[in-house]
């Protein structure tokens, strides 16, 4: 067996484990979404993507290994897996698809290797017990989603670096982030987009770099211990 087919064992609700054979190069999109019972897959090396959706929803889904060789993590591939403690993304992947881990909400910590440079739009939203995330220098884009920010509602996180080279701070990218008590924004960020920061309730100084050229409405809304931000050259237009 060489490959899995879309849907292959999507709904198979009793399902608790995989046990893939080495030949497999390829699983299809969906291929075991809402398996609500899986508990641990092993995945074969040999796989070149984690493709949209074949996790999605798997509620009781603990851990997973991702193989090496792997260069991408398609979109809500492990979308509502809220029972998934921990998972390790390897060296090699460079794009991480839209709500890939949107309401991953057992995540406590993530670690984006080098070599990453696109993170989809919402693609940590609602990881309600991520505390810490590192995000690699060699990071560039960021995109937007029409609903949520890639960390809106992440409630539990306290800190994070944005590295360099990131031009834009995407709609409601750190929307209801209720515990986040420090942000370090790049000297190449041109903009911070409407509600980036709305509900940030424990935020008390933000530093605007000199290089940001607009922000959007809304966008410290609600951040109600907001004592001092300081803007490092002009102040933007709104």
């Amino acid at each position: 067996m060489v490959g899995i087919r879309a849907d292959a064992f999507a709904d198979c609700t009793n399902l608790t484990g995989i046990q893939l054979p080495g030949s497999v190069r390829e699983i299809n999109e969906g291929a075991f979404r809402n398996c609500s019972n899986l508990l641990e897959v092993e995945l074969p090396e040999g796989l070149t993507q984690i493709p949209n959706k074949v996790f999605e929803n798997c509620q009781s889904l603990e851990s997973i290994n991702i193989p090496e060789g792997i260069n991408e993590i398609g979109e809500n591939s492990f979308y509502g897996c809220s029972s998934l403690v921990s998972i390790i993304i390897p060296e090699g992947v460079t794009k991480i698809g839209n709500r890939a881990f949107d309401g991953c909400s057992s995540l406590v910590s993530m670690i984006i290797p080098e070599g990453v440079t696109k993170i989809g739009g919402a693609a940590f939203s609602r990881c309600s017990n991520l505390v810490t995330v590192e995000l690699p220098s060699s990071l560039t884009v960021i995109e937007e989603d029409n609903m949520s920010g890639v960390f809106s509602q992440c409630k539990a996180l306290e800190r994070i670096i944005i590295p360099e080279g990131i031009e834009k701070l995407v709609r409601s990218f750190f929307d209801g982030c209720i515990k986040l008590k420090e942000v370090y924004l790049p000297t190449t960020l041109r903009y911070i987009n409407s509600y980036a920061f709305r509900g940030c309730s424990s935020l008390v100084t933000v530093i605007i770099p000199a290089s940001v050229e607009d922000m959007g409405h809304e966008t410290f809304l609600n951040c109600e211990n907001l004592v001092e931000v300081i803007f490092e050259g002009d102040a933007p237009s709104y």
